[in-house]
């Protein structure tokens, strides 16, 4: 029988008997400041709850990417096709010299090998922003535990595409803009001294910029969940992001880089097939405009895929950091609980009225 007014004892001494309020966890994660381990953990929750939501519209985008990387490497193959449908006539073993190339090839060449770089880089800008844009519309979902079809993604997520952009080329201009003014005294030293020597010593500066500049790009890592969760304008976003993540350097750091790594990992393992392939196709022989193309395209082919699988796996793990630094800075979790139509119990709440 219990003779102590409701206290019980325990293994540490006398405690009154409390009891802890339930873990509110409507949908990836709790609803409450988040460890590094909740983070991860729910990063791959939310890819095996929303495998289509997340990776349709990024596929999608894959597509067409490997469209015009077809196209692309096809222009670069019919500029070097001979009447025969081989490159100028050579042999693949005397490619690495690069002697066989006249100045009219040459010339002839780089106009649609700019192109294939033009467009290949126009493909990975989208792929970055269609990826980042609808995994960050996803996290809001996967937070309160609601069902998203990859269509509803695509159309909340389209209107961001721009902003995203715009939003990570900011990012990467102040980070260009800190590198060049790191480097601006060597520059100076070696004009106003006349000596290469002087500016061998204003370059140690460029280290320390380096430094600066990889401290920005962190500190705006809740950059495109703040665009895209806030419908936020990118230049807005950018003061917005830089605010809401002080403190939180470090986390923002070495989450994205732990997920980054399976991210890399799972690339390599998709990319590796298609680059041999591709490598396999281009040494079977005489080079020809048909096995350049269909090397290009296969290797191509390869790391589109494998790029459009890792990527979203970063923009969740920023969106749920976002997630977590709005908990812990202002009380977020209200708002997430009220969205999801629980009480502060973890109930449902009961219906107004």
């Amino acid at each position: 029988m219990n003779t102590d007014g409701g206290w019980q004892l325990t293994g540490t001494g006398w405690a009154p008997a409390l009891h802890r309020l339930p873990e509110i966890r409507p949908g990836v994660i709790p609803l409450r400041p988040l460890g590094v381990g909740d983070i991860i953990g729910g990063v791959f929750t939310t890819l095996g709850r929303c495998t289509k939501a997340v990776y349709l519209p990024v596929l999608a985008a894959a597509g067409g990417a490997v469209g015009l990387l077809g196209l692309a490497f096809g222009a670069v193959a019919f500029a070097l096709r001979d009447s025969e449908g081989g490159v100028a006539g050579r042999s693949l073993t005397r490619l690495p010299r690069l002697t066989w190339l006249t100045d009219g090839e040459t010339a002839g060449l780089a106009t649609p090998a700019l192109v294939a770089l033009a467009v290949s880089l126009v493909c990975l800008a989208v792929l970055y922003a269609v990826s980042y844009s609808t995994a960050t519309t996803v996290v809001r979902y996967a937070v309160i535990g609601q069902e998203v079809t990859a269509h509803q993604v695509w159309q909340e997520a389209r209107p961001f595409l721009g902003r995203v952009v715009l939003a990570q080329l900011l990012a990467g201009l102040a980070s260009l803009v800190v590198l060049a003014l790191s480097a601006l005294p060597a520059g100076l030293l070696g004009l106003l001294a006349g000596d290469g020597r002087f500016a061998e010593f204003g370059l140690a500066l460029v280290v320390p910029g380096f430094a600066v500049a990889g401290y920005v790009q962190v500190r705006l890592a809740l950059l495109v969940p703040v665009v895209v969760l806030e419908n936020l304008s990118a230049t807005h976003a950018v003061r917005r992001a830089w605010c809401l993540n002080k403190g939180a350097w470090w986390r923002s750091l070495g989450v994205p880089y732990v997920v980054g790594m399976v991210a890399s990992t799972a690339t390599q393992v998709l990319v590796l097939p298609f680059a041999v392939c591709g490598t396999v196709v281009l040494a079977a022989g005489r080079v020809s405009a048909l096995s350049l193309a269909l090397g290009g395209i296969v290797t191509g082919v390869g790391l589109v895929l494998g790029l459009a699988v890792a990527l979203p796996l970063t923009p969740v793990a920023n969106g749920l950091l976002y997630i977590d630094r709005r908990i812990r800075r202002e009380d977020y979790s209200t708002l997430l609980v009220a969205e999801a139509g629980l009480s502060c119990w973890g109930s449902p709440a009961p219906a107004p009225g």
